[in-house]
């Protein structure tokens, strides 16, 4: 196994909860930028590495189980890659 297999997996993911949240329609409550896509792919990155805890508020039902359904599978992706890199410099 190689850590930047699951780094490749995380940025997939984080690429495929965005397409989501466009399709959808959610949008995050902080307009950084804008761009809907731009602002989509802040959230889905914020909710993906921070566990689903960040800009959720406000963004309706379906935002909310997005957001921690992409949290679930951010922390065990990085609790994956924490085996992963570990097991690494032990061997």
């Amino acid at each position: 196994m190689r850590p930047s297999f699951t780094l490749v997996w995380l940025i997939a993911i984080s690429i495929l909860f965005t397409v989501l949240m466009v399709v959808l329609g959610i949008e995050s409550p902080h307009h950084v930028t804008g761009n809907l896509i731009i602002d989509d792919f802040y959230l889905s990155v914020s909710s993906l590495f921070l566990g689903g805890i960040l800009d959720i508020n406000g963004i309706g039902t379906e935002g909310y189980i997005v957001c921690l359904v992409e949290g679930v599978i951010g922390l065990l992706l990085m609790l994956y890659f924490t085996v992963i890199l570990t097991r690494k410099f032990i061997r």
